[in-house]
């Protein structure tokens, strides 16, 4: 009878260390599962939100572990808005430019070719107006016995002088007056040979298509 009893308690205690075991895990997981549910409630939140549309107020729980997608900027969106508007307008001008071009490839293949104008300058024009202008070299003025006989030359000369018989012979020098050589003389009517003395060589009137071996030959009246 002894022996029972002790295989009886033997057994009771075996139990009882089993069940407090078993208590001891089942503190251990519900422990960790307190401790867990305590530690991600910081981390989650309850946010209030109304759906534009219906109106109705919808709670909803937000993870505060995971990181916000930060909604962009009004400048940011101005900034693109701004960059796409002028990626725009670039495309369009080029599209613009390239079709203007070439119609007016097109306008310019059927138009006539024309020659080229020649432009004169200013001073072209007046050395054709000077040369176009007819050059006296001899004017007689007076009546009676007597004229006034005024000669003149008007090329480029260091210095001028004429001979005749109405200067007897002699060299009578002529004054540059305004860019021309001239002097004025006294002469009788009637009909001379005469000659320019340029810078020392003898040459006849460049202007006065008269005369008379080899020399100029001038007719007063």
């Amino acid at each position: 009878m002894a022996e029972n009893n002790f295989e009886t308690k033997k057994s009771s205690k075996e139990i009882w260390l089993v069940l407090i075991f078993v208590d001891l895990i089942a503190l251990c997981v519900f422990s960790y599962l307190i401790y867990n549910s305590f530690m991600n409630s910081d981390k989650k939140t309850v946010q209030i939100n109304r759906n534009p549309k219906t109106e109705e107020v919808v709670l909803e729980e937000v993870d505060l572990s995971k990181p916000k997608q930060q909604e962009p900027k009004k400048e940011e969106i101005k900034e693109t808005k701004k960059e796409s508007l002028q990626k725009f307008e670039k495309e369009i001008n080029k599209e613009l430019t390239a079709e203007v071009t070439a119609q007016i490839k097109e306008e310019e293949k059927a138009l006539p070719k024309k020659e080229p104008k020649e432009v004169k300058t200013q001073t072209e024009t007046k050395t054709n107006v000077k040369n176009d202008v007819k050059k006296e070299s001899i004017k007689i003025s007076g009546s009676g016995k007597w004229r006034q006989v005024t000669f003149k030359y008007f090329d480029a000369a260091k210095s001028v002088a004429i001979v005749s018989g109405f200067t007897s012979t002699k060299p009578r020098d002529l004054k540059k007056i305004n860019g021309v050589w001239e002097i004025t003389l006294t002469i009788s009517p009637g009909t001379y040979r005469y000659m320019f003395i340029v810078d020392g060589k003898e040459v006849k009137d460049p202007y006065n298509k008269q005369e008379n071996n080899g020399r100029s030959l001038v007719t007063i009246k």
